[in-house]
């Protein structure tokens, strides 16, 4: 019982350490006017399925980013340094960590600052790590299995703690008893 309780607390912290990191929040912007010219990058985490859309002061899963645009011709540059020139759409790996992003076509510039990439696979980790209540992909066990896993539990406890009082634990205390102890002799 005491290991259910720690670990629940431990998950406990672990879902508040999680929910301490700030997140990026949704904005409304109006869409600036460029002329019928529509672009806008993704990142995809493989390992766990999932999409980020890249936006300015954001966190995004996955390090392999999609483009998507109508613009024509379009140069992608990460820290001021072109690593890519595509048409209309294309895809790049980036690098886990701080990027600043930028998207050029001809009469069209996005640019991204402060888009934290988290590397593949956080994001998986992170939802095995969760308390089974708020996992999407915990086990369910019902309560004759609990009750089960239990008692199996609570006997190989007694067993285990016989073995160590009993090879361990008795002979240190038989042998301090034999050299503390004096015995009376009566004549």
């Amino acid at each position: 019982m005491r290991s259910i309780s720690t670990k629940i607390i431990f998950m406990g912290l672990i879902v508040a350490l999680i929910a301490c990191v700030p997140s990026s929040q949704a904005q409304q912007q109006t869409p600036p006017s460029n002329d019928g010219c529509i672009a806008y990058a993704y990142t995809i985490d493989q390992q766990s399925n999932h999409y980020s859309l890249v936006a300015s002061e954001s966190m995004v899963f996955g390090v392999d980013m999609n483009i998507v645009s109508n613009c024509g011709n379009f140069t992608l540059s990460i820290d001021d340094s072109i690593v890519m020139i595509g048409q209309n759409s294309g895809s790049f790996r980036l690098s886990a960590g701080l990027n600043n992003i930028t998207f050029e076509a001809e009469n069209y510039t996005a640019k991204y600052s402060n888009v934290s990439v988290i590397g593949k696979g956080v994001l998986t980790e992170a939802l095995w790590d969760l308390p089974a209540l708020l996992n999407p992909y915990s086990e369910k066990y019902s309560p004759s299995e609990i009750i089960d896993k239990e008692l199996i539990s609570s006997i190989g406890t007694g067993i285990l703690v016989w073995v160590i009082v009993t090879i361990f634990m008795w002979p240190i205390v038989d042998s301090i008893t034999d050299r503390k102890m004096i015995e009376e002799i009566s004549r």
